[in-house]
């Protein structure tokens, strides 16, 4: 589907709820952020008002590994997203989730929201920098849940060994 065409889709009104919803929760969902507040709705909400994910990412050593959120009453929309480019399950090193993201991130500035992730540190304990560079990076694409409740994307880190052979 191009861009056009889901613009379209959004603005025709189905897709403007989640939007609109927003005004009712923004408090709500800063709270929820650890405070701050957001500059853009979320795109996606759940029918109860609670704000949807789009992925659950892990953040380890390597870089990251991105996992479709269960999140099954948007299954439709996250059908006509541009994702073709987003690989699920693998390891990506942080120029790959950049680059892998970014028409994403690009239509969700063209609707005038932000996709949701749930964000999952598993960068060394000891490596404080190197977390704070992989949120750096996760925030210029996604709004985030750090560490949320529940097990981080099923998919184990590879070993150093693994991701050099990977290179």
């Amino acid at each position: 589907m191009k861009a056009s065409e889901f613009e379209a889709k959004f603005e025709t009104g189905e897709d403007l709820r989640d939007a609109e919803r927003w005004r009712g929760h923004a408090g709500a969902d800063s709270q929820a952020q650890g405070g701050g507040g957001t500059e853009h709705p979320s795109c996606w909400y759940d029918d109860d008002g609670t704000v949807a994910y789009l992925f659950d990412v892990a953040m380890n050593a390597e870089g990251y590994v991105i996992q479709p959120a269960r999140s099954p009453q948007h299954e439709r929309k996250r059908a006509s997203l541009p994702l073709a480019r987003v690989q699920t399950g693998k390891q990506l090193d942080p120029e790959q989730f950049q680059d892998q993201t970014q028409e994403l991130y690009d239509e969700s500035v063209r609707m005038k929201c932000r996709f949701f992730v749930r964000a999952f540190d598993l960068t060394p304990a000891d490596q404080k920098e190197l977390y704070k560079e992989r949120m750096r990076i996760l925030e210029s694409r996604f709004y985030k849940k750090l560490n949320p409740s529940g097990p981080p994307p099923s998919e184990d880190p590879p070993t150093a060994r693994e991701a050099a052979e990977r290179r």
